[in-house]
């Protein structure tokens, strides 16, 4: 699931989009422990802050937490969130 380099979104929304959409598919439900920043850099084949940037925005967005020395992982409330939604 790279990031489509031609698309002119930013690489740190497309990986937004991206995990929105697993979260919407029930890829990764309420509770799932997101992978760690780094395996998610290389699966979307961006730079680690760049997902970092995306999972900042997500955080904003109440649709994952981070919990200190245990992961970061989708919220209840990100189950409601579109895949496509942009703001």
């Amino acid at each position: 699931m790279p990031i489509d380099r031609d698309d002119p979104a930013w690489p740190y929304e497309q990986v937004v989009a991206g995990l929105l959409a697993a979260i919407k598919a029930g890829t990764l439900a309420a509770g799932a422990k997101l992978p760690p920043e780094r395996v998610l850099a290389e699966e979307y084949g961006v730079a680690r802050v760049t997902v970092g940037r995306a999972l900042d925005e997500l955080t904003k967005r109440g649709v994952i937490e981070t919990r200190p020395r245990r992961g970061t992982y989708v919220t209840q409330a990100g189950q409601g969130i579109e895949a496509d939604a942009s703001e």
